[in-house]
């Protein structure tokens, strides 16, 4: 092969067999070259390196981390019977608001909503508690549609 040219002849034969039908004695030659010519030419590249690698070590350790939690699968939710949590026929319901705010309309169609489709049917101008709560809507005008901004590019 053309990657072969300048080699010694036993290294050449040993790296035109795959690594895995190797003899040992072909690996030995593989390796002895790999440590006398290749690693030897990074060697000063390794030494300006390891120094590096002990700042950004200590550089991580100093960067606050955060819990994050994931979502698991949605439980079955349903109205109890008298309140007995331990009968399963009561009727199956999703999550929502009180029927006479409205609605949550989820991102997905096909799911169910989700705690960030919440927020934003709450900010959204689809709630009518937005308007109930605030003592003078239209000098709160600025702040919602921050607010809603906000919550919209999540």
């Amino acid at each position: 092969k053309d990657g072969a040219k300048g080699l010694p002849k036993p290294l050449a034969e040993a790296l035109k067999i795959e690594p895995a039908k190797r003899t040992a004695a072909q690996k030995q030659v593989v390796s002895a070259h790999f440590r006398s010519h290749v690693a030897a030419q990074t060697e000063p590249l390794r030494r300006e390196l390891t120094p590096l690698q002990a700042r950004k070590d200590q550089l991580l350790k100093t960067i606050p981390t955060t819990l994050v939690s994931m979502t698991g699968p949605s439980r079955t939710i349903r109205i109890l019977p008298r309140g007995n949590w331990l009968d399963d026929s009561g009727e199956v319901v999703n999550p929502d608001v009180p029927a006479f705010l409205g609605t949550v309309t989820p991102a997905d169609p096909k799911s169910r909503a989700t705690r960030l489709d919440l927020a934003k049917w709450f900010v959204s101008p689809h709630n009518p508690l937005a308007y109930w709560t605030s003592a003078s809507p239209p000098a709160a005008l600025p702040a919602r549609k921050a607010i809603r901004s906000i919550f919209f590019t999540l």
